[in-house]
């Protein structure tokens, strides 16, 4: 099993993911949609003329009981390069104002001459890290692995880091 299957599968079974704390459960805060923001590095190990990279996400509400946040949005590069993708991730909360948050997705990658990762279909993993405040709004640091998994001879693959910032939607 490859470190991808074992992660996904160690979610799965997690004794978080079937309900984890009872504060969890009930904070509402952690049950409503959000809009992220991102800013920060594409390509972080290669060396690349304008590296910066801007998102914004919707983070759609938690789905069945495994809490699973299905999410869409696009990065686009400075260097001209963008990502549109679609994934799911969980949070998993660790302190009281703390959350860890693995994510698994896939999208179309725009290959440019200097940045190609081989295909244009590119699956990216990532871990964010936050803090939620008050009324939900998270701060957070992420970083994202994005590879095309083998589906073309080529496969450099890259990483990306990220500042994060989540506003919460629904005010109910």
């Amino acid at each position: 099993m490859n470190t991808k299957g074992f992660i996904a599968a160690l979610c799965l079974y997690s004794s978080f993911v079937y309900g984890g704390s009872e504060s969890e459960s009930t904070d509402h805060f952690l049950e409503r949609p959000l809009i992220n923001f991102t800013v920060g590095q594409v390509g972080a190990d290669r060396r690349l003329d304008n590296p910066r990279r801007y998102g914004i996400e919707y983070r759609f509400t938690p789905l069945t009981r495994y809490r699973l946040w299905p999410s869409i949005g696009i990065v686009l590069g400075s260097n001209d390069s963008n990502f549109i993708y679609a994934e799911l991730r969980r949070d998993f909360r660790f302190a009281d104002h703390w959350l860890l948050t693995p994510s698994f997705g896939l999208g179309r990658f725009n290959n440019r001459p200097q940045f190609d990762l081989g295909k244009s279909l590119e699956f990216r993993s990532g871990l964010e890290i936050s803090r939620q405040f008050n009324q939900g709004y998270r701060l957070g640091v992420a970083v994202f692995h994005l590879s095309n998994g083998g589906l073309s001879d080529e496969n450099p693959g890259t990483e990306a880091a990220a500042l994060s910032l989540s506003i919460p939607l629904d005010g109910s």
